[in-house]
């Protein structure tokens, strides 16, 4: 996503907005980083509390004004790596949120449906090493099935036909993440 543009098109605006306000609603103990990927991934920022570089680094996000291609294969890998790096928290929940408008267009390779199967083969390594993977399908040219196969299961996929759903999508994972348990009263009753 790299654009010149200073105001960029919708949704991006709505993209940008609502991945800032998912960012802010998380707890003070989350550390967040962000990953973005069009033709190759990039790492805007690395895991920290501090909200305010991983919500800068939203702010300079940018759409491409050249032919992307869709790698959710490096994106994935990419954040992999940066939520295994020294800089996450052990024993913490990992949790990766993939949010795309498009089916995956590479890594190419002479294999028949590659990028979706790199993807695939990178989300089972993501899965099996305890990390929790959310994906968000956005418009029309997304598909349902893939994104339900590299998430951890079907209820973590979520489809947003139009920009609109995407606040209420980032609700839903925020309360997912942050459940809060209920006040626990221990009464211990002493004998004099």
């Amino acid at each position: 996503m790299r654009s010149e543009n200073v105001d960029p098109p919708e949704p991006f605006n709505t993209v940008i907005n609502t991945a800032k306000n998912f960012i802010n609603n998380l707890t003070d103990e989350d550390q967040v980083a962000v990953t973005s990927f069009g033709t190759n991934s990039k790492q805007e920022s690395t895991l920290s509390l501090n909200k305010n570089v991983a919500i800068e680094a939203i702010n300079n996000l940018s759409l491409g004004t050249t032919t992307e291609q869709t790698n959710i294969t490096e994106g994935l890998a990419s954040a992999f790596n940066e939520l295994k790096s020294s800089r996450g928290r052990v024993n913490s929940k990992s949790v990766l949120v993939l949010l795309t408008d498009g089916i995956p267009t590479e890594p190419k390779r002479v294999v028949a449906d590659y990028p979706m199967t790199s993807a695939q083969a990178i989300s089972a390594q993501i899965k099996d090493s305890g990390i929790t993977i959310y994906t968000i399908g956005l418009g029309k040219e997304v598909s349902d099935q893939f994104l339900k196969s590299i998430s951890s299961d079907a209820g973590h996929y979520f489809y947003a036909p139009n920009k609109e759903m995407l606040s209420d999508i980032y609700n839903k994972i925020t309360s997912n993440l942050c459940i809060k348990k209920p006040n626990v009263i221990n009464v211990i009753y002493r004998v004099l």
